[in-house]
Parts: structure tokens; sequence; C-alpha cells
């Protein structure tokens, strides 16, 4: 008589097993290149026209968490910074992210008067100098270029400090770069579209709309909105051609449906340099500049920086 082979018991999910699945789809999505290609795709459905992500840049040092930056709107304005203290527009930044005490605000500006370097400054509040300096020395001795660097040496910070130097120095740069963005147009023009849900004017239903559009006749000089380089030119369908630039720390602007780019991939621009021609080209029904402000990928309203 042959004996019934026995079937290997089945494994049911366990309790544990939940939180891990769901903590390993959001690292999928959140953290890794499948899911910038995957909110990439979303973002062209949602007719949003965000550009294509670089997916090595999730590998890359020096990727930095950013404070919100609707949380200006709710700080209060500075009194004017001591001459030798830390300046605007890290002061301000910094108070949005830091929220300091006075004392901590005046030994900020007791690091920065003895070195002028705002990196520093508040790396030194971040994580303090002995954690720094090693970290600047490992980086020394692997032969890293320009060590002082935080964006450079950070890797071979403890993962606490690093994490914090992250939100410190990361998160204040961003914003204090965001804070100091130029409009990239100089002649009158009005906001003829802004930003968040809409009604589209070519697709008749609600899309999000990632930046503003401003009105101006098709030739019109675009001004670069920082010091930069131009990361992007292309063109396609909806953004027609378009270029986008990228001025450090996490931040991006996109500058769409124009006419033309006179400045070539990967050419350094000074804050305010011309560099294209707004134009009526992709999907567009009338000639204007879309202008879209992105810090660490997200899309902001870049009217909130807007001086």
């Amino acid at each position: 008589m042959k004996r019934s082979a026995r079937k290997a018991p089945t494994r049911r999910l366990g309790l544990l097993d939940l939180p891990l699945l769901a903590l390993l789809g959001w690292v999928v999505v959140a953290r890794s290149p499948l899911g910038a290609l995957g909110w990439f795709l979303v973002d062209r459905a949602r007719g949003s026209g965000s550009e294509l992500p670089t997916l090595t840049a999730y590998f890359a040092t020096g990727a930095v968490p950013t404070p919100d930056p609707e949380a200006l709107l709710a700080v209060a304005p500075a009194a004017p910074p001591p001459p030798e203290g830390l300046p605007e527009p890290w002061r301000s930044a910094a108070r949005v992210v830091l929220s300091p005490t006075d004392e901590q605000l005046a030994a900020l500006d007791a690091t920065y008067g003895s070195e002028p370097n705002p990196e520093l400054a508040l790396e030194v509040a971040a994580v303090g100098r002995a954690q720094r300096d090693r970290a600047v020395s490992r980086a020394q001795a692997a032969g890293d270029a320009d060590p002082e660097r935080y964006a450079v040496h950070r890797r071979y910070l403890p993962v606490g400090a690093q994490r914090e130097g992250d939100r410190v120095v990361g998160g204040t740069a961003a914003l204090a770069t965001a804070l100091d963005l130029t409009w990239p147009l100089e002649v009158p023009h009005r906001v003829a579209s802004g930003f968040g849900e809409r009604d589209h004017p070519v697709l008749h239903q609600k899309k999000f709309h990632n930046g503003v559009d401003l009105p101006v006749p098709v030739g019109t000089p675009v001004h670069a909105a920082q010091a930069a380089r131009v990361a992007i030119v292309g063109e396609d369908g909806l953004n027609g051609r378009f270029a986008v630039l990228d001025h450090g720390y996490g931040i991006r602007t996109s500058y769409c449906h124009l006419d033309a780019v006179d400045a070539p991939r990967d050419a350094q621009l000074d804050r305010g340099q011309a560099f294209a021609r707004s134009g009526n080209t992709g999907r567009s029904t009338g000639p204007h500049l879309h202008f879209t402000l992105k810090i660490g990928g997200r899309a902001v309203d870049p009217l909130v920086f807007r001086r």
C-alpha cells in the first residue's frame, strides 16, 4: 500500500510580515529609481509636465530632505543680521529649518564670524566641530576633491550625524537657494494660470498644474532664476521646447513652451542671465512661459518665493 505524500504546510503571512512588506513597498516607491520612474509616468498622465528623472541621482551623495516651503509664510520677519553674523537668505532659512533659540542663533553667528562659511556654521551646529573635522580628515585621506564641502564629506559621518546634517545643512541650503531666486521675466506680465488643481484649457478636465503660466510675446528673453547648470534641453508634444536648470541643493527650475534655447546642455549660467526665448510650442493655447520650481523633486508654488 502506497504511503500518501505529506503536503508541506502552507505558510501564511504573519503579523510581522505585513509591516515588512509595506516598508519594502514604500522604499521601492519613494526611495528607488523604479519609484522615481513610476512617479514620472503618473505626473505625465496627470498632465503636470514633469521631466524624466535622472535615475542615478537616487544613489548620489548630497541628496537631502527639504522643509515645507509653505512654512515660510508662518515665520515673522527677523531683525537684520549682525554685521558679521549669518547673512540672508541663509538666516531666514535657518530660522525655518532649525527654529533656533536666541542662544543657538548667536552661536551660529559666532561660528560664521570666525569662518564665513554658511555650510560650516550650520554643520557645526548640527553635528559638532569634532565630528565635522573627523569627516573632513577622512575625505582628505581618501583623496576626495573639495573635502571641506558638506556634500563631499557627509558620507564619512556616522549615520545619525549624517541624518541630522542632511536636515540642517541640506534643508537650510535648499531653502536659502530658493529664497534667493529671481523671476524669469523682466518685462511686465500677469499670471494667467497659477499653481495647483485647475480646469485644463485643452483637455477640459481637472489637472494638477505644477507651475505658473506667464503670457508674454514670442521671443521674450527668459532669464535664469539663479546661478545654474543647464541640466536638460529637450522638446516634446506636451512641454514644447523646454529647459531644466539645476541650481544645486536639490533646487531645479523648468521653462516650457519656449521658442528657442540659446544655452547648450551643461552650460553654466549666472543669476539673471538670459538663456532662452519664450514661445508657443507644445500643448499651448497661446504664447506664454510655463515656469516650474522644484525643491527636492517636489513641485512647489514659485509665487511663494517671488520677490
